[in-house]
């Protein structure tokens, strides 16, 4: 009896200790989940005025974090990537924010993981097309490019823009043309709020295109040719050459081209009929020259019936300033071990010669 009473006694002491050890595991456990919630929302509370963060393309959150730690902004950014990680939010974005004096470093992390609520810094490059602006603009705000083609598109929105912008005419209204906007969405480098609408990132864009417009609106006047005819011109001049001199050289074969009735004959507007495809080579196959639309210069003379792309002022002036020649033909050296050199050439005769010696050589 003696002997069972004292197993029992120890089984009462086991019992304890290991209520002892699951209280004290519980304990540790409420004071870590403590420790880590007051590490996540006290971290930062010494900031005596707001702090602007700017976070560049390529940062990753890690680089960030610890950004913000040698600005002591947050004293322990192991605490910000664990929080980071365990509320999936580690991916950042591209923008400038304000963090406040209080903000803690759950409202940290969730602010630079969505996009900047001051700005993203979008840059739509010249040779852009309307759809790749509209996917670089996507890629940044969030804002889906097809929302933002079908109202470029949308004749009802693009007629009020008319009435608002002198660059806009009703020459742009064609229920033939890809994009309405196309050749008015000006190549910059702009700042969009996050949360802007489609609408207003149209507006900041034509905004831009207009003030550009006016610069050169006495050259365009004079030329004798409409808006939409020197826009529609320099994106095919922008599109078949980059540099200054050849753009002027260019504009000056293809007015020669205009002012004979000839077809103005340029491949990057077969191109763009194509609108998709997977190198250039493939777009410019001779029998693409035979495909039927308004825009393929091959088969219907003057004028494509819209711009191909969104040229830039400086190619719209080297289009109206052109070099006057008597050069018909051109090709530029694109072929294997070629520099990218323009050659240009009075008759058709000539022009063959130096194609077949630029491809053979």
């Amino acid at each position: 009896m003696k002997q069972l009473k004292e197993s029992i006694k120890k089984l009462n002491h086991l019992y304890l200790n290991k209520k002892m050890v699951l209280l004290l595991c519980l304990l540790l456990i409420i004071f870590g989940v403590g420790f880590y919630q007051f590490k996540i929302n006290k971290d930062n509370k010494s900031l005596n005025e707001p702090y602007l963060l700017s976070v560049q393309e390529g940062d990753t959150l890690g680089k960030v974090v610890d950004r913000l730690k040698e600005d002591k902004v947050i004293f322990n950014p192991r605490f910000a990537k664990m929080h980071a990680k365990l509320s999936n939010q580690s991916q950042v974005f591209v923008g400038t924010y304000e963090i406040s004096p209080n903000a803690s470093i759950v409202e940290i992390i969730e602010l630079i993981s969505k996009p900047s609520v001051m700005d993203v810094s979008v840059t739509l490059t010249e040779g852009m097309w309307a759809k790749d602006m509209a996917l670089a603009i996507e890629n940044k705000t969030g804002i889906s490019n097809d929302k933002l083609l079908k109202l470029w598109s949308d004749e009802k929105f693009v007629k009020n823009l008319i009435e608002k912008y002198e660059v806009l005419t009703k020459d742009i209204i064609n229920k033939d043309v890809k994009v309405l906007l196309e050749g008015y969405l000006y190549p910059d480098t702009y700042q969009f709020r996050y949360d802007s609408s489609p609408e207003e990132i149209t507006y900041q864009i034509l905004d831009n295109t207009e003030h550009k417009y006016l610069e050169v609106k006495d050259l365009i006047e004079k030329s004798k040719r409409s808006i939409h005819e020197v826009v529609t011109l320099s994106s095919v001049v922008m599109f078949e050459a980059s540099e200054p001199s050849d753009q002027r050289m260019v504009a000056g074969v293809f007015e020669n081209r205009l002012k004979t009735d000839m077809p103005l004959q340029s491949s990057v507007t077969v191109c763009y009929v194509l609108y998709e495809f997977e190198d250039w080579e493939e777009c410019e196959l001779y029998e693409n020259q035979l495909i039927e639309s308004p825009y393929n210069t091959y088969l219907n003379e003057g004028l494509p019936i819209g711009p191909i792309t969104n040229p830039d002022i400086k190619a719209i002036q080297n289009t109206l300033n052109y070099k006057k020649h008597d050069y018909f033909y051109f090709v530029a050296d694109v072929y294997e071990g070629g520099d990218g050199t323009v050659y240009y050439s009075k008759t058709y005769a000539e022009h063959e010669k130096k194609v077949e010696e630029l491809r053979n050589r």
